[in-house]
């Protein structure tokens, strides 16, 4: 699966650059596109071209993190379109945002993708039998996102998918004339309102609804546009607010507007004594936050107040070092990255309701569970330094990289079952108590770590991707390395080895068998080995060596053991 796996928090930015009343001032951006909606059919290499033009040297292209069979490529003011095979019975789709400058400057088109339904696929299935207990199939439908929050001055924000098994219509109430609703069928529709002139906030509801004309089924979106006027008052910790009048107060008045904050996207946030974080919540369109510490000071920051509940727009939350004592993400149904380490007073996060969440790490969190159940996008999920003593990923079959290492003192972590994860191609379980480790059902694994368990066996034959392993200090006595052609390190140090086949290696670079048992011999003369660690086995006599070896000054054995040049 396609994702972007890194997401950046952006140093906020520093006003106060005085511009020069003679200087011409750029031109405002304009932006069109050849065509708004193209259609692709379903077979193979399906590719296609949407001209843009603007008068901007750059323009980018982007289309939601979780359609990975749609591939986009810019090259020159040409957009390039390109499809994975739709072997699926039912047509897909989704929407390209093509956008050029930043701020009140951005403009943004969007081009609606189609691709057909395979032919192949598209036959009737046979009739099954009629079970009395299996539930009739129903109507689905969900939309992206069920709150959206509209610009203060006017204007669209964002654009909601509809995902539906039928027809669909979506209304706004007739007396909320301010807001008015764009339909793109089948793909979803964009809500624009006017400028909130009024003096207070104000909100009204979208109902979608769906029928296949015996049966329907409604959702709603709640739509928030909030009033223009100083906010001032509203950051109540002293710290934050200068940090936000020194940073965003555009007009130097000393006072904070809500138009002076509504367009800023990312926020990093490391002054060591704010407390309070009251006021985020003006930051109505906020996509990236970062709480940390500067790590130039002894101490950690002193945040023990953080309320994003009404950060509706919120991917990406970083908490670091804090002293948050709750945190609730029920709201931040957008949120597709979370990092939370060393927030020792926290005692739980709940992440169920976060069902677009790709990458998650937790270290140093001392709560005992954590339940990704319904976060079946996840992708990384990093748990390191914590209580946790059991965890479920069996409902997680998009992951790719799952981290467990380094329980806390007295926690037990003895049981891991990967068998849905075949996506996996990195396991780190360092430091737990497992005494077993089926691999089995992860073909892809290139990188392993399952040092300082308890683990008698280590089956990784299957694993032909594989390129490092690390093994050491548990109870093996045998392990199997000959059907692993790309290992490039192999740590298997403190073990009850016998006996060690290097047979197929040669990427092999980094060897450490130390503190075995192999004997009499090992045979390193087929590898590229650069790293040698192979003291402790009292019975190794022999290391054999391709022609021309000299020993590096990383190989370390003991001197009972001589090399041997093997032709």
């Amino acid at each position: 699966m396609r994702y972007f796996v890194c997401f950046v928090a952006l140093l906020a930015t520093c006003w106060g650059c005085k511009e020069d009343p003679s200087a011409t001032p750029p031109p405002a951006p304009t932006l069109t596109v050849s065509a708004q909606s193209v259609t692709l059919e379903a077979g193979k290499n399906l590719q296609t071209s949407v001209t843009i033009e603007t008068n901007q040297d750059k323009w980018t292209a982007s289309c939601p993190a979780i359609v990975v069979w749609c591939h986009l490529q810019t090259q020159g003011k040409t957009l390039v379109i390109t499809a994975d095979p739709n072997t699926g019975s039912t047509a897909r789709s989704t929407l390209v945002t093509v956008a050029v400058g930043t701020g009140s400057q951005r403009l943004e088109r969007t081009v609606a993708i189609t691709q057909q339904a395979s032919e192949e696929s598209s036959e009737p299935e046979p009739e099954e039998p009629d079970d009395p207990d299996k539930p009739e199939a129903g109507i689905t439908l969900t939309l992206s996102s069920e709150s959206i929050t509209l610009p203060i001055a006017g204007g669209s924000s964002g654009f909601i998918t509809v995902t539906s098994s039928t027809a669909w219509s979506a209304t706004l109430p007739v007396q909320d004339a301010w807001c008015s609703l764009t339909l793109t069928q089948p793909l979803g529709f964009t809500l624009t309102a006017q400028e909130n002139t009024i003096g207070t906030d104000r909100s009204t509801t979208v109902t979608v609804a769906a029928t296949d004309g015996t049966a329907s089924v409604t959702k709603t979106l709640v739509v928030t546009q909030f009033k223009n006027g100083e906010v001032t008052t509203a950051f109540t910790d002293p710290y934050f607010k200068a940090f936000v009048l020194r940073n965003y107060d555009k007009n130097k008045d000393n006072l904070i507007q809500s138009s002076e904050l509504e367009n800023i996207t990312h926020l990093s946030i490391t002054n060591n004594y704010i407390v309070d974080l009251a006021g985020i919540e003006c930051f109505i369109n906020l996509t990236q936050l970062t709480c940390s510490y500067d790590r130039n000071l002894t101490t950690r920051n002193s945040i023990k107040y953080l309320d994003v509940s009404k950060n509706f727009n919120l991917t990406s939350l970083s908490i670091e070092g804090t002293a948050i004592t709750s945190l609730d993400l029920s709201k931040n149904l957008q949120l597709e990255f979370l990092s939370a380490r060393y927030n020792d007073d926290l005692p739980a996060i709940d992440i169920s309701h976060n069902t677009k969440l790709i990458y998650v790490s937790i270290q140093g969190i001392k709560f005992t569970g954590l339940d990704v159940s319904q976060n079946k996008a996840l992708q990384h999920l990093s748990i390191d330094d914590s209580q946790i003593s059991a965890l479920d990923v069996t409902h997680n079959p998009e992951l790719t990289t799952l981290y467990i290492q380094n329980p806390l003192e007295g926690t037990s972590f003895s049981t891991l079952d990967i068998s849905k994860n075949s996506e996996l191609t990195v396991l780190i379980c360092s430091g737990t108590s497992l005494s077993s480790l089926d691999l089995t059902y992860c073909p892809k694994l290139t990188r392993i770590a399952c040092n300082e368990n308890n683990l008698t066996s280590l089956n990784v034959t299957n694993l032909t991707e594989l390129e490092y392993l690390n093994c050491m200090q548990n109870n093996l006595s045998t392990l199997d390395v000959t059907s692993n052609p790309k290992l490039k390190q192999l740590e298997c140090s403190n073990n009850k080895l016998t006996a060690l086949n290097l047979v197929n290696k040669p990427l092999l670079q980094d060897l450490k068998c130390a503190f075995n048992d192999i004997q009499p011999s090992i045979d390193i003369s087929k590898t590229a080995i650069e790293i040698l660690d192979c003291r402790g086995n009292k019975k190794l006599t022999t290391i054999y060596v391709k022609p021309g070896f000299i020993a590096p000054s990383a190989f370390r054995k003991d001197p009972t053991a001589n090399y041997v040049v093997k032709n």
